[in-house]
């Protein structure tokens, strides 16, 4: 399984994901006003599917470089290197893409 998530200025929605593609216990969060909750929640997240998945994929607005975010319109997260903190949690497996390239 696949921890998937995509978070917009509003909401962060989450789902295991199956080798089908098929999604699975979807959830939707709200998301913090403050950078430090906005910055923490995908970590939140993460930890509330623990031992579920074996990689997390995380798509959010703006420019997302080796990921960290490097500019986004509706968060406050530039500079924030979610790719580290995730890769953390999935033993190294965690892709931040900006969401229009992980949409395809």
């Amino acid at each position: 399984m696949i921890l998937g998530m995509d978070m917009g200025g509003t909401t962060l929605r989450a789902a295991l994901v199956d080798e089908q593609g098929r999604p699975e216990d979807i959830r939707r969060f709200p998301v913090p006003a403050d950078r430090s909750g906005q910055a923490g929640l995908p970590l939140t997240v993460a930890q509330q599917y623990s031992g579920r998945f074996s990689a997390i994929g995380l798509a959010v607005a703006g420019t997302v470089t080796a990921g960290r975010v490097a500019r986004t319109p509706n968060l406050q997260l530039t500079g924030t290197d979610l790719g580290s903190a995730l890769s953390g949690i999935s033993e190294g497996r965690a892709v931040v893409a900006n969401d229009a390239t992980a949409a395809g």
